[in-house]
């Protein structure tokens, strides 16, 4: 299967203007309020009309009806004024799934993907949505619909600049966001360049059990992430407190921490259910991202991701389904799947006690739960990184491997 995200972009028709709408929504972008309004609608409102024009000529390119919906929006905008908050609900509406093998755009007002603000400001990117064919079988057999695998190949600012590898209906700023399940965007070219820069050349010193996927092709590494990805969407919409059920409790800092957990620890089993080389990579993937590669590259203050590589590198060691040999990695993998069978169990208890208390306790019963495999320090407000996760980072770096990357240039 090629990867798309590699060619020359400028053979295809679409792309100047493509490249002239992103630069026009970069400009609009620096001139945007906290809200998403403008504080320079002449030089916003030359811009949006250049988008206009632009939009026109590409979207045969595209989906006609949802880019002649985004033209729509963005002229409402400016007869309603440039002062004010964008809404973009009608094109949000009108928005459908790409077919596989199909180049898609989006343009939306949307929250900021740093994810510390609420501010919000308008993005486009153009992605190539690209599945292995296992995917139609699992999407098939596990009804879930909603699940795209693409390639990011051009985006705005704010998606480049912070390595945006997946987009749901909850970033977008419309007024009312009746539909959860409209889509969910995997960037899964942003993932396989994360591997390649940094997950493989820290698991060449840090793990010493051999991995399939440390010999993998980038289209088996592509393919074995989407798979992964897929699986682990689908598990958000299950449980007892689904995610799209129980959202603003489990976006905070230490909620999206319990549902990654509880998420990923039921995906693992799924995928090792299979008993295929590519889901067998999958799986591989999914350990060497949740043991170590977040806690490289994020800091437990801002990322739920690095939390829990902390919780599962922990767990992992004290069940034996790691050890350690001078600081290298070594998996027992009958322990590893008896670990994740344990905390299914568990977390299935945990998610019993939640619906039966009160809404407010919510958030202390799940840091009262981490504190079992966590340490807090600075008055419970931080969580104390571990020895392994310090110790990663100073060899990482010493050897020159970074600890982020800008996985898309336009």
């Amino acid at each position: 299967m090629a990867l798309l995200h590699k060619a020359d972009l400028s053979q295809y028709t679409w792309h100047k203007d493509v490249t002239n709408i992103i630069q026009s929504v970069n400009t609009i972008r620096k001139k945007q309020r906290k809200d998403g309004s403008t504080l320079d609608i002449k030089r916003s409102s030359a811009e949006i009309e250049k988008v206009i024009k632009r939009l026109h000529s590409i979207k045969k390119h595209f989906n006609p009806e949802y880019i002649n919906a985004v033209i729509v929006d963005l002229r409402k905008w400016i007869e309603k004024g440039l002062d004010t908050v964008p809404d973009f609900s009608s094109s949000f509406n009108k928005y459908s799934q790409e077919t596989n093998k199909s180049f898609g755009l989006i343009l939306f007002p949307i929250y900021d993907l740093t994810y510390l603000t609420k501010d919000i400001f308008l993005e486009v990117c153009v992605y190539y949505r690209n599945e292995p064919p296992i995917i139609d079988y699992l999407r098939e057999n596990m009804d879930h619909k909603v699940f795209q695998g693409t390639e990011l190949l051009m985006a705005t600012d704010g998606i480049t600049h912070n390595n945006v590898f997946t987009l749901f209906p909850e970033n977008i700023a419309i007024e009312k966001l009746k539909d959860q399940k409209k889509f969910a965007f995997f960037f899964i070219s942003n993932y396989l360049k994360i591997f390649k820069n940094i997950t493989k050349p820290l698991g060449s010193f840090a793990v010493s059990t051999p991995l399939n996927i440390f010999n993998a092709t980038d289209e088996e590494v592509y393919n074995s992430r989407c798979v992964f990805s897929f699986v682990h969407d689908f598990y958000h919409y299950k449980g007892i407190l689904p995610f799209n059920e129980f959202y603003s409790d489990k976006t905070t800092l230490f909620g999206s921490a319990f549902e990654e957990i509880r998420v990923e620890a039921q995906t693992y089993l799924k995928l090792i259910s299979f008993n295929n080389n590519m889901t067998k990579m999958a799986s591989e993937l999914l350990l060497l991202e949740r043991v170590y590669r977040y806690a490289y590259t994020n800091n437990p203050g801002e990322s739920f991701d690095t939390l829990t590589n902390y919780y599962f590198f922990k767990f992992f060691l004290k069940s034996g389904a790691i050890t350690l040999d001078q600081m290298s990695i070594s998996f027992d993998f009958d322990k590893v799947k008896s670990s994740f069978v344990s905390i299914v169990s568990e977390l299935d208890q945990l998610e019993k006690k939640i619906l039966c208390s009160p809404g407010e306790q919510f958030q202390g019963i799940i840091k009262n739960w981490l504190k079992n495999y966590l340490i807090f320090e600075k008055d419970d407000k931080e969580v104390k990184p571990i020895l392994f996760a310090e110790w990663l980072i100073e060899r990482g770096q010493s050897l020159g491997i970074p600890r982020s990357i800008v996985t898309v240039k336009n």
